[in-house]
């Protein structure tokens, strides 16, 4: 009923507009991208420590992610122009965009294998490797930990996967013949005792209480999947990495089984990749130096991934902006205790509106706790803080920067009041989540950290 006239590139509009994208992504890549690389640099604390804080920190500063190969090529540009402080700086923010890449082709090598249990689109079957182009729904949880094992273990994966559960035997055992006999009989006796009325109901044939056990065995049509090795996997994820983002990934250089960059940061990787792609993993410690690593039972769900926009308290946001500004402008105790009740109800109007686990919450808090300190008043801002942390880790994990900040907050906050042991204890914390982050490599936040404590604890 309705046409719509289909503008052509020929159009002065059409042609304005894809210039104006034309002269966006030239900014992009001769201005701003340049620019960040040189503010890290500056700055090697501000280079982010895993994957979801390097992904915020790009899209603050207008950077979308499509961007990493020319990132990194850029970063290589600038390597040896300065001296080795700078070059280190540099090598660190090409690694962590390195793996940020690899992560990611990793997710859509993985959802691009598992999609078609749900959908069976024949652009997404194209695409995928010939070898694992056929999965069953019960075939995910053994396949997602085979996918673990040929991507993070440090030993070559090579060998096809071999089910747990055996293949059936061509002749029964005697034992298994005296069931089937035992069990004519009883069918026999059954149906002789059988009324001559009305049949009762059939019983609900009862669910199998393994449901691995009906998963086929390797070699049948369910299975193909079993042939994935180390080489294919990271072969699929450097094309998906090309294909994306137009970098070469240099495999024998990155992969883990190769001693590559990633060998010892399996768990910072890991974690990223479940969050991406919904996989629900036992928490405990992996040894990433065998072959099989991960097993079926290690794999405990599968969750939906999605985004939404972030909601926020108006009254709230606006009374914290001004509280903000105000900062900027004490003079004395009475601009402090104004500065205090102001946030203190910020905070309440946030609560009220969010809930308390919500991270506007938890930098109004943080903030709170800040003032008190300065006032003096250390026990209501190790109380507040110590809420901060909570929120924290409810928020964003366990094992996320801003838990690892709030702690250290919680740590300066406990040394000023004395409590030396809890102050120690926060700052424990602070060196696991950081050597869950980035791994056993350096760190300029890592090294903060370990210097620190002696101004912490003065």
């Amino acid at each position: 009923m309705f046409a719509f006239e289909r503008t052509t590139p020929k159009d002065a509009a059409t042609s304005a507009e894809g210039q104006a994208i034309k002269d966006a992504a030239s900014f992009l890549r001769n201005i701003l991208i340049p620019a960040t690389i040189k503010e890290f640099v500056r700055q090697p604390t501000l280079i982010p420590m895993d994957s979801a804080t390097f992904t915020s920190v790009l899209h603050a500063r207008g950077i979308n992610m499509r961007y990493l190969g020319h990132f990194v090529n850029t970063v290589s540009k600038e390597h040896g122009k300065s001296g080795s402080t700078t070059d280190a700086s540099l090598d660190l923010l090409s690694a962590i965009a390195v793996s940020e890449m690899i992560i990611r082709g990793a997710k859509h090598v993985w959802r691009k294998t598992v999609r078609p249990c749900y959908s069976l689109h024949s652009k997404l079957k194209k695409s995928l490797p010939s070898q694992i182009s056929n999965l069953g729904l019960l075939d995910l949880a053994p396949f997602t930990a085979h996918f673990f094992n040929c991507f993070l273990s440090a030993t070559e994966v090579t060998a096809p996967f071999t089910a747990v559960v055996p293949a059936p035997s061509a002749e029964p055992t005697a034992s298994k013949q005296q069931a089937q006999a035992q069990s004519q009989k009883n069918k026999k006796g059954k149906a002789a005792a059988k009324p001559s009325g009305p049949q009762a109901p059939k019983e609900a044939t009862p669910v199998p209480k393994s449901i691995p056990a009906m998963i086929k065995a390797p070699g049948s049509a369910a299975a193909e999947w079993t042939v994935l090795s180390s080489k294919s996997l990271w072969e699929a994820i450097k094309n998906e990495v090309a294909t994306r983002f137009r970098f070469n990934l240099d495999v024998e250089q990155w992969a883990p089984w190769a001693s590559g960059s990633l060998d010892g940061r399996q768990v910072s990787v890991l974690r990223a990749v479940c969050r991406k792609t919904g996989v629900q993993i036992s928490a405990k410690e992996y040894q990433y130096s065998q072959a099989t690593t991960f097993v079926a039972d290690d794999i405990l769900g599968f969750v939906p991934v999605y985004k939404i926009s972030t909601p926020q308290a108006t009254d709230g946001s606006r009374m914290f902006e001004y509280a903000v500004d105000q900062r900027d402008k004490i003079q004395d105790e009475k601009d402090l205790a104004d500065l205090r009740d102001c946030l203190s109800d910020a905070v309440a109007l946030q609560q009220q509106v969010l809930s308390p686990f919500h991270a506007d919450s938890l930098v109004a808090l943080t903030q709170l706790a800040t003032v008190q300190s300065l006032m003096g008043d250390l026990d209501d801002a190790i109380i507040n803080q110590q809420k901060a942390t909570v929120i924290a880790e409810r928020v964003f994990g366990l094992d996320h920067i801003e838990a690892a900040t709030a702690y250290y907050t919680l740590a300066s906050y406990y040394s000023k009041r004395g409590n030396v042991h809890a102050a120690l204890t926060a700052m424990e914390r602070v060196w696991l989540i950081y050597s869950i982050l980035y791994g056993p490599n350096d760190h300029p936040d890592m090294l903060k950290s370990h210097v620190r404590p002696q101004h912490v604890f003065t």
